[in-house]
């Protein structure tokens, strides 16, 4: 019985921390790199000719392209753009919400603990 408790935890927390890592890599990665494995694996499996060394060739074309695409296109407004000419950084940093920021991160701090000790 307790063989079997140790085994199906072991496997529950495989199981969360591959989601884990596979959503993190999706989201936060690079574009291009949450399709790695897949790519990777398709030019094993149908072109071993070329071998898992051609998965970087392919994914090396598709960040360039994200950081071109990125370079030339992504102008983010500037703080005069966004608030107006008479707009002051010292101001919105003095009227900045400290307190809140400070109890939202602790509480999506607990909030992802929690989370994640009920995957294990």
């Amino acid at each position: 019985m307790l063989s079997a408790t140790c085994s199906v935890s072991v496997y529950v927390r495989s199981a969360c921390e591959t989601y884990t890592d596979f959503v993190s890599t999706l989201f936060a990665g690079i574009p291009g790199s949450g399709i790695a494995p897949v790519i990777s694996t398709s030019f094993i499996q149908y072109h071993p000719n070329i071998g898992w060394r051609g998965c970087y060739y392919v994914l090396i074309g598709i960040q360039l392209s994200s950081f071109l695409c990125w370079f030339f296109f992504y102008h983010p407004p500037t703080f005069r753009m966004k608030h107006g000419q008479n707009a002051s950084v010292l101001q919105y940093v003095k009227n900045f919400d400290y307190v809140g920021t400070a109890l939202y991160t602790g509480g999506l701090l607990v909030f992802s603990k929690c989370i994640c000790t009920k995957c294990m």
